[in-house]
């Protein structure tokens, strides 16, 4: 009976998350995000963040798309931009710099 019940609360536990998640009711965000190399420049090298970011609603929303990269737990670089989205799945070019070492790239939106 125990195990009836932890199997329970789990599934209960699932079904809250996967509909809570996959809800049309938040704007959407980013839904991959690669990052390419390019040429070599002072203290690092010019980098791509190629964004794909997933809208929800029937209309281009505007969202705020900031783009950290991270050396351990410091802050090295941080692009904020404000860019526009179609409704469904879309891709965007970022341009960024890629600091020598070993880099972390975090994307976050706020719409």
């Amino acid at each position: 009976m125990k195990h009836f019940d932890i199997l329970l609360v789990l599934l209960v536990a699932l079904s809250i998350f996967f509909f809570v998640r996959n809800s049309p009711r938040s704007a959407g965000g980013p839904s991959a995000l690669k990052i390419y190399e390019g040429g070599r420049v002072i203290d690092g090298k010019a980098g791509k963040a190629e964004l794909g970011f997933t809208n929800f609603f029937d209309q281009e929303i505007e969202c705020n798309i900031t783009i950290t990269i991270y050396q351990l737990w410091t802050v090295v670089y941080e692009n904020s931009s404000i860019l526009s989205f179609p409704p469904g799945e879309s891709l965007t070019n970022i341009s960024i710099f890629l600091p020598d070492g070993r880099n972390r790239v975090i994307a976050d939106a706020r719409c």
